[in-house]
C-alpha cells in the first residue's frame, strides 16, 4: 500500500508539472494579494499601494497561508499547494476504493502487481476534466482546494444523512466557512447543488446545512467571512450579471459556434478547437469526463449497484442528478456569470470513477485491469492535447514569477520616480498588480475590484471602467477625479483612447510594448 501511494504521488506530480511549470498569467495578481495578506492583520483588507480610499476584500485564505512563508518563495509555495490539494483529492479516491473492497467483502481482485485501487487512483489523477483549458493547475489560486472542499462536503453530508451522524453537520458548517474564505466558486457549488439535492433526495438536510453555514459565516463577524459575503460575493454576482457582455462571458456555449463546428473542423480553424476545448461545456464534459457517460449507461441497465450499498447508491445518484441540473442551469446564457458549468462536475471525478470501476470489477472482472489502463491512456492523450491547446510547447520556469523584460524595464523606470508622489492608472489595470510591488511606495495605483462600502462594492468600476480591466475613454474625468499624474498604456490598447489627444501630456517612457504619459 505504501509503495502504491508513493507511485500515485509521483504519477500525479509528473503529469501536473507540464502545467505547473508553465506560465501563469494571473501570477502578478496573486502576488499582490499575497503581499496584501502579509501586510494586513487577519480581517483587515487595505490594498497595497493604491490611491483609492477603498478596501480589497477577497476570499484569500489560501494566499494568507502562503503569506506565512518568506515572500521570495511565494510562487513555489503556491504551486506546491496546488499539487498537494489535487494529490489529496486523488488519494481520497484510492482510499475510498480500497475501503469499499474491504468493507463489502469484494473477494475478487485481479491477480497482478498492483491493486485495483491503484488503477482507480491513476484514472482519477489523469482525468482530463482536472486539466481544463482554463488555468486550474497553472494558477496560483485555490481551484484545486475548491475541488477538495466540495468533495469533502458532499462526502460528509452523505455519511451524516445515511448514518445519522449529527456531529457531521458541524463539520459541514466548518467546510462552508472555509469555502467562503477561500473561493466564491466553491460557495456557489456547495449552495446550488445542496439546494437541488434537497429536492432530488427528498431531504431538508443538504439545504439546511448550507443555510446554517451561511448564517454562522455572516452573523459572527469575528470569523472574517461576513465582510467577504457583503463586500465581495453579493456585489460580484451583481456586477458580473450586469456586465456579462463586456467580460466576453456570453461567448461560451454559443449555439451558433456549435452549429458551425463541423465546417470549422473541415477548414482546420482554431475556432473549432476553442469550441471543443474551452467554450462549449457539453463538449468539454463529453471528451474530458467519459466515465460520467459510462455511469449513466450503467444506470439505464437497471441492475447495477455501484457502491455496494443501496443507501449510498441512492445518494450518489441523487448527487449526480443534482450536479447535472446545476451544470445545465449554468450553461444557459443568463447564468453564465456563475462560472464555467463543467467546473461544477470536478468533485464528482472521485465518486464516479470509484463507482464505475467497482461495478466493472464486480460484474466484468475479466476486463480488469486492461480496461482501467485503457482509460488512463485515453486520459493522458487528452491531457497532452489540453496542454498543447494552451500553447505551452516549451516548459517555462513557472516556479518563478515570469515577467516580460519590457514590463521589467517599465518597472525600473517607475522605480526611478519613487521620490515623487504620483497617482497612476494603467491600461489594462491588471499591470498595476506587478508595478505596485516593484516601483516603491510613493507611487499609488488604480485597481479594479476594490470596495467603497458594503453591497456597493464595485461602484468605482461602474463609474470608471468599461470592464474589469479597461477604463472608459474619458481621461479628463479620471484625472480630475483621482488627480492622475501618469497614464501607462500597453501600446496595443492605446488606439482605443481618443480622449488622450484632448489633454496636455508628455511621453516620458516607451519601450515598444509600453508607453508612459505624464499629465501636464
Amino acid at each position: 500500500m505504501i509503495l502504491e501511494i508513493l507511485l500515485i504521488t509521483v504519477f500525479t506530480v509528473i503529469i501536473r508539472l507540464l502545467f505547473v511549470l508553465a506560465k501563469d498569467n494571473d501570477s502578478m495578481a496573486y502576488s499582490w494579494i499575497i503581499e496584501k495578506e502579509r501586510l494586513n492583520k487577519y480581517g483587515l483588507h487595505r490594498p497595497v499601494n493604491s490611491f483609492l480610499k477603498a478596501s480589497a476584500v477577497l476570499p484569500s485564505l489560501m494566499q494568507r497561508l502562503v503569506a506565512i512563508f518568506p515572500m521570495k518563495y511565494k510562487v513555489q509555495i503556491s504551486r506546491l499547494l496546488v499539487i498537494v490539494f489535487d494529490l489529496m483529492f486523488v488519494l481520497s479516491g484510492y482510499l475510498l476504493f480500497y475501503e469499499l473492497q474491504v468493507s463489502y467483502t469484494l473477494i475478487y481482485d485481479h491477480q497482478g502487481l498492483f491493486s485495483s485501487a491503484f488503477y482507480v487512483a491513476l484514472i482519477v489523477s489523469s482525468t482530463p476534466l482536472l486539466f481544463p483549458a482554463s488555468s486550474r493547475v497553472m494558477s496560483m489560486g485555490a481551484r484545486t482546494l475548491s475541488t477538495l472542499i466540495s468533495f469533502l462536503f458532499f462526502s460528509v453530508l452523505g455519511y451524516s444523512m445515511i448514518a445519522n451522524w449529527y456531529y457531521g453537520y458541524a463539520i459541514l458548517v466548518l467546510l462552508l466557512l472555509i469555502a467562503v474564505l477561500t473561493s466564491l466558486f466553491t460557495v456557489q457549488c456547495l449552495t446550488l447543488i445542496s439546494l437541488v439535492l434537497s429536492a432530488v433526495f427528498g431531504s431538508i438536510f443538504p439545504l439546511l446545512s448550507v443555510l446554517i453555514g451561511w448564517g454562522v459565516a455572516y452573523f459572527i463577524p469575528q470569523l472574517g467571512a461576513k465582510v467577504v459575503i457583503s463586500e465581495f460575493m453579493v456585489s460580484k454576482w451583481i456586477w458580473y450579471y450586469k456586465n456579462q457582455k463586456a467580460k466576453g462571458i456570453t461567448k461560451r456555449n454559443s449555439i451558433t459556434n456549435f452549429l458551425k463546428l463541423p465546417l470549422d473542423l473541415l477548414n482546420l480553424r482554431m475556432k473549432a478547437f476553442s469550441t471543443i476545448f474551452a467554450n462549449n461545456s457539453l463538449l468539454i464534459v463529453l471528451h474530458s469526463f467519459p466515465l460520467l457517460i459510462v455511469y449513466f449507461v450503467f444506470q439505464m441497465s437497471g441492475d447495477i449497484v455501484f457502491l455496494k450499498d443501496q443507501n449510498w447508491d441512492t445518494y450518489l445518484y441523487a448527487l449526480v442528478i443534482s450536479t447535472m441540473v446545476v451544470f445545465v442551469l449554468t450553461s444557459f446564457r443568463k447564468f453564465l456569470f456563475l462560472g464555467q458549468a463543467e467546473r461544477y462536475l470536478e468533485f464528482l471525478v472521485v465518486p464516479i470513477s470509484v463507482g464505475v470501476m467497482l461495478n466493472i470489477l464486480t460484474n466484468y472482472p475479466n476486463l480488469f485491469p486492461e480496461l482501467a489502463l485503457l482509460v488512463v491512456v485515453y486520459n493522458l492523450i487528452m491531457v497532452v492535447i489540453s496542454y498543447l491547446y494552451n500553447k505551452r510547447f516549451e516548459l517555462q520556469d513557472g516556479m518563478k514569477e515570469t515577467v516580460p523584460d519590457t514590463l521589467k524595464s517599465l518597472g525600473e523606470f517607475l522605480k526611478s520616480l519613487d521620490n515623487t508622489p504620483l497617482n497612476i492608472i494603467t491600461i489594462p489595470t491588471k499591470f498595476a498588480y506587478y508595478l505596485s510591488l516593484v516601483s516603491g511606495t510613493s507611487l499609488k495605483y488604480y485597481f479594479a475590484w476594490l470596495s467603497t462600502s458594503p453591497y456597493d462594492r464595485f461602484c468605482l468600476m461602474e463609474d470608471d471602467l468599461l470592464n474589469s480591466e479597461m477604463p472608459k475613454d474619458d481621461f479628463q474625468y479620471l484625472c480630475d477625479k483621482y488627480h492622475i499624474g501618469l497614464i501607462i498604456f500597453e501600446s496595443a490598447k492605446e488606439n482605443g483612447y481618443s480622449s488622450l489627444q484632448d489633454m496636455k501630456t508628455e511621453e516620458v517612457f516607451s519601450n515598444g510594448q509600453y508607453k508612459v504619459y505624464k499629465i501636464l
